[in-house]
């Protein structure tokens, strides 16, 4: 699968994210810059 990555952001599946963020989902969520979050399936993708 091929995923296009402009400028800065990072990637992320979900399951990575609810096990080895600090705070899980919602930590990640409010720790996002300016509230730029895309979701797409198991995949999440944030843009600064």
């Amino acid at each position: 699968m091929a995923v296009l990555v402009e400028g800065l952001s990072a990637v992320a599946r979900r399951d990575a994210i609810d096990e080895r963020y600090e705070g899980g989902w919602d930590g990640f969520v409010s720790d996002v810059p300016n509230g730029m979050l895309r979701v797409r399936s198991n995949l999440h993708q944030t843009y600064a």
